[in-house]
């Protein structure tokens, strides 16, 4: 997740969402409360659709919500709004890990190969990975198998690269690795691929699925009513849309095989009950997940199961984040002065800056980040769609008269369609409209197609296929094909 120069003029101007508003607010103690924060962060500042909040401290706690959902009605965001959490899942999935220990089904220490189908196809040295190794991301795995069908799912759908993975496929990509694979075992490596093949052994030393046994044994356990696998909440009414981090919308990710690393979403009030609950620290597993596993030298953070163990201002700071497609999340607390921090966001936009200041109520925000070149790439693009129909329609009539430099044929018109289209389709798929007005993208289209309308009539008086001779005839051809495919990559697998 290319753009170049000339100028649509017209002062372009983009109104904000529908205003966000402030469920409970106790004991907020600040100059600035944390709804005028999100709405400064979603209307000023533009670095997210809808978002979602609650600040807890000694003194009580603070909820607000800032922009629209996105989704049907476009309202604004409420506690019970859901978001994809993104890689929060692997704290319950460390969770779940914690409790198949307790029960003695599975130990920190059991290796890889004891679990795995087939360990006779294991390299020695990957075999005795340990599922703490796994949960602490010091296994050495990559962060995932750049190889097989997750190259393939990539190179075709880059923004769903998890949707269709299988089981079978995350045993196969250990299985395909020496031991000079694991060169950066012992050292902390964050990994997708590690989580979601602990995940899928858990389900093998279980003998059921982990999906299932993540809800009965974890999720119900905390009363985490309103938090689900992904593709169980589709089609609900208050799943918020998602979008990328220039503002367009985005299909919902669907991890499959991947669910361990990254496949929950979940509200507000779910994820608050659970930042209270890890923070009173009553509930034994989420005690022991909390516990560092590996510790690092500073600045590296220390790991628990799923945790990120941190400091923040000289005091412990546990937390973990996700980023999936189209959302943001963020959970973190500090257990010494008992403040933590819960945000959901429909945007896949760098929210961790967000989170910790809002944590530490300073009352500022990060700035938004402002790049030239895709200022420029966004210009470009929008420039040369009407650049290139109106360049066209000058040809066509030239042909038409004698006096063109080359001969050009109905052909040609449909091969500058197929260019208008890939920049259009560029600049609305990788465009910064967090910043920029989306009203241009739509000047752009009016203009281009006008543009080429006007061109048609003189199309249709030419031949199809432009009078040379051998290969050249069919250039137009091979252009337009392949310039409605790429348009097609983008906007099916972006």
């Amino acid at each position: 997740m290319t753009r170049l120069p000339i100028v649509l003029l017209l002062p372009l101007l983009l109104a904000g969402g529908p205003s966000g508003q402030t469920h409970a607010s106790t004991g907020a103690d600040t100059s600035s409360s944390l709804e005028d924060l999100l709405q400064t962060y979603v209307q000023e500042h533009r670095s997210s659709v809808g978002i979602a909040a609650a600040r807890v401290s000694p003194g009580g706690m603070e909820v607000a919500t800032a922009g629209r959902t996105g989704g049907r009605g476009s309202t604004a965001p409420s506690p019970e709004t859901l978001f994809e959490i993104g890689s929060v899942t692997k704290v319950f999935t460390g969770l779940l890990l914690a409790d198949m220990v307790a029960r003695g089904e599975v130990g920190l220490d059991t290796a890889l190969g004891e679990l795995i189908p087939e360990p006779e196809r294991l390299d020695p040295a990957v075999a005795r990975i340990s599922l703490q190794e796994l949960v602490t991301h010091t296994s050495g795995l990559p962060r995932l198998p750049l190889y097989g069908p997750m190259l393939r799912r990539m190179a075709l759908r880059p923004g769903h690269p998890y949707h269709g993975s299988t089981r079978e496929e995350l045993f196969q990509a250990v299985a395909e690795l020496a031991a000079d694979d694991l060169d950066g075992r012992g050292s902390f490596a964050y990994s997708n691929l590690g989580p979601a093949l602990l995940g899928r052994l858990l389900e093998v030393a279980a003998g059921t699925p982990y999906e299932v046994l993540l809800e009965e044994r974890v999720l119900d356990r905390l009363g985490l009513r309103h938090t689900h696998f992904t593709p169980h909440v589709l089609d609900a009414p208050s799943l918020a849309r998602g979008h990328r981090e220039n503002l367009r919308p985005t299909r919902n990710w669907v991890l499959d095989a991947y669910a361990p690393a990254g496949g929950l979403s979940s509200n507000l009030t779910d994820m608050v009950s659970f930042l209270q609950q890890a923070m009173e620290g009553d509930d034994e597993l989420l005690r022991r997940s909390l516990q560092p596993l590996w510790t690092a030298a500073a600045p590296t953070p220390d790991a628990g199961m799923g945790w990120v163990l941190d400091t923040l201002d000289d005091e412990p700071f546990h937390w973990h984040n996700g980023r999936t497609g189209g959302y943001h999340a963020f959970v973190g607390f500090l257990p010494e002065s008992q403040r933590g921090i819960a945000v959901l966001s429909n945007t896949s936009h760098p929210g961790d800056a967000l989170a910790v200041s809002l944590l530490q109520g300073d009352n500022t925000l990060p700035e938004p980040e402002r790049s030239l070149f895709w200022t420029a790439f966004t210009l470009g693009m929008l420039v040369m769609a009407p650049w290139v129909a109106w360049g066209r329609r000058l040809e066509l009539r030239n042909a038409l008269q004698g006096t063109a430099e080359r001969p050009r044929g109905g052909i040609h018109l449909l091969a500058s369609g197929a260019d208008v289209a890939l920049f259009l389709a560029l600049a609305h798929v990788l465009g910064r409209w967090d910043w920029m007005p989306g009203l241009a993208w739509w000047v752009a289209l009016v203009l281009s197609v006008a543009l080429l309308a006007t061109a048609v009539g003189t199309a249709r008086r030419l031949p199809w296929l432009p009078p040379e001779g051998g290969w050249k005839r069919f250039v137009p051809v091979a252009g337009t094909a392949f310039s409605l495919t790429l348009t097609a990559w983008l906007v099916l697998g972006l």
